[in-house]
């Protein structure tokens, strides 16, 4: 093959790599001052409100995979069940990115103002998932609780007690968790307790009913007879002669 021939062969296949393969990130400007972390052959395009544009001359391949570790050099975080990745210099958390078109392609970073979780803590990741016990429906069924995972007390009895059973061992176990239980009467729900174990090893016991929210704080959760049933019950301390703050019947 003569030497023209294998100078074209190169070019193409480097340019071949070039488009196909991931390679690096680099910053590149809007000209006023911001910057992105983008993957190379990454140009600014334009900004909205809630993401950036960029056009691209790489694979979507090639820059989604650029993409994702350009992502991984700002500070990654997860709260409200979603992972941001807060970019300092431009105060704003991204939630993803797409690759969109051919060549060229479009790059879009979105985003929320502000660092997305700044203050949330271990105890709200946990809590998060149930929501705000205020906020669940009145209209709410058994067979809807029970499908939710919740502890259903009808009439005074526990329809689930499994479910009640692995939150006390995780309790035990020092987990940082959540229980919620719902009580029926006559199949209306007349009340919602969250209990729930800290980060700092309290017990915390939200208590929902007429619409109105309480939230106390206890030292230690376990179990006590009383009458011959068996509750859920809290302490404030560790006094053996201490009287017993009943949840709910467990078994």
């Amino acid at each position: 093959m003569k030497k023209g021939g294998r100078i074209v062969l190169i070019v193409i296949a480097a340019a071949g790599i070039f488009y196909c393969m991931p390679f690096i990130t680099v910053s590149v400007s809007d000209g006023s001052g911001h910057s992105w972390r983008v993957p190379f052959a990454s140009f600014y395009q334009s900004q909205t409100e809630d993401s950036v544009l960029f056009t691209t001359w790489r694979s979507a391949y090639a820059t989604g995979k650029d993409a994702a570790n350009a992502m991984h050099s700002y500070e990654e975080s997860e709260c409200y069940g979603t992972t941001y990745y807060y970019d300092a210099s431009n105060d704003v958390s991204y939630t993803g990115y797409a690759v969109s078109g051919a060549l060229p392609g479009t790059l879009t970073y979105s985003y929320v103002q502000g660092n997305a979780c700044a203050g949330w803590t271990e105890d709200d990741e946990v809590a998060w998932e149930d929501g705000d016990p205020l906020d669940v429906s009145a209209d709410l069924t058994i067979d809807e609780a029970l499908e939710n995972s919740w502890i259903v007390i009808a009439d005074g009895e526990i329809q689930n007690p499994e479910q009640y059973n692995d939150f006390s061992r995780m309790v035990k176990q020092g987990l940082y968790c959540m229980k919620r239980t719902v009580f029926f009467e006559d199949g209306v729900l007349v009340r919602i307790i969250d209990v729930q174990q800290m980060s700092d090893a309290s017990i915390q016991v939200t208590t929902v009913e007429n619409g109105e929210k309480a939230v106390e704080s206890y030292g230690r959760f376990t179990e006590a007879e009383v009458d011959g049933q068996v509750y859920a019950v809290v302490y404030q301390g560790l006094d053996k002669d201490e009287e017993p703050t009943l949840l709910y019947p467990c078994q």
